[in-house]
């Protein structure tokens, strides 16, 4: 069975030895102001002995904050959907020199050719941490603090703030995100207490957002949107990885339940996506599509959708604010 590329990723062997990998450079330069620093998370926790030189990031919500933060990137992995290989939402775009790292499949010996001081993988797919030890052995790794997907992102911003260093750098960063946000609260009144549905269709599937624990909820939860009660209620079904990301998959004969959002903001993923997803009867008939309000949305806006944080919220409202404009017109 296909399965969404949001919610899955190719987990990929490894063979490589630890002892291939460079020793870690956490005491190699002198103590600076601030440092050593230790940084607790879900795989432990990593000892940054002075302001990382050489930043190696693994994931897209790490490559945006180290752009935001314009920490020292030396290495990053390359989006798939891009042709310049960067992420959207950058505060400025890495140089090609340095997207050289697969998203989906770990070359160590190019993490460790990097020679990095610090790694950044708070958002790298599974296969990243299926290697993390042999991560860990070349220097200090800074991976996500609950669970992949799940890490509200004003506290990864922070979290990466500290282990680099930038910690006032962070709080402007969480702070100027707020404001934005207040200001297109300010801007569009009429959206608090707007329904909103947001997710994807992939393989045959509707994967939709359903409460709380997805990370987009929390983000459009801020600007006054709620998720549908008839959405919601169906959270309490979900099984498996998508649960854990507050995601429910109704059936085609479900879908009715688009209807009950005064928006919807949905992406397709995959050869003849789009079309597949129009034909659905309930999808095809339904009043949102009447009214203009079924938004199908590119990948790019759906996946930092998916994992918003202060450094991509700029983005985020550009990108939202002429279709949220729908839900109140």
């Amino acid at each position: 069975m296909r399965r969404s590329a949001w919610l899955t990723a190719v987990v990929a062997g490894i063979g490589l030895l630890a002892a291939c990998a460079p020793s870690p450079a956490t005491g190699s330069a002198p103590a600076e102001p601030g440092f050593p620093v230790t940084i607790s998370h879900a795989k432990g926790s990593a000892t940054v002995g002075h302001r990382p030189r050489r930043v190696v990031v693994l994931g897209s919500a790490d490559a945006q904050i180290a752009s935001a933060l314009d920490l020292p990137v030396v290495a990053a992995v390359r989006s798939p959907s891009s042709a310049d290989g960067n992420w959207p939402g950058l505060a400025k775009p890495l140089p090609a020199a340095v997207l050289t790292l697969d998203a989906l499949n770990p070359r160590l010996e190019a993490v460790a050719a990097a020679a990095p001081d610090l790694i950044l993988a708070t958002s790298a797919q599974p296969a990243y941490g299926a290697v993390y030890d042999k991560l860990a052995a070349m220097a200090p790794v800074i991976t996500y603090r609950h669970g992949l997907l799940q890490d509200d992102g004003d506290e990864l911003v922070t979290m990466i703030g500290q282990a680099a260093g930038e910690e006032a750098r962070a709080r402007e960063l969480v702070a100027s995100s707020h404001a934005a946000i207040e200001a297109v609260k300010r801007e569009l009144p009429g959206l608090a207490g707007r329904k909103v549905a947001f997710g994807q269709y992939t393989g045959g599937k509707t994967y939709l957002a359903a409460s709380d624990h997805a990370l987009s909820v929390r983000l459009l939860g801020q600007l006054g949107l709620r998720v549908p009660e008839q959405l919601s209620a169906l959270a309490g079904q979900a099984e498996g990885y998508a649960a854990s990301l507050g995601m429910v998959t109704p059936s085609a004969e479900n879908l009715g339940v688009l209807d009950s959002a005064d928006l919807a903001l949905i992406s397709t993923y995959g050869s003849g996506a789009r079309e597949e997803f129009t034909r659905i009867p309930l999808v095809a008939k339904s009043s949102l599509a009447a009214r203009g309000r079924l938004n199908l949305i590119n990948q790019d806006l759906a996946t930092t959708l998916l994992t918003p944080t202060p450094a991509t919220t700029g983005y985020l409202l550009e990108q939202l604010k002429p279709l949220l404009a729908k839900a109140v017109s």
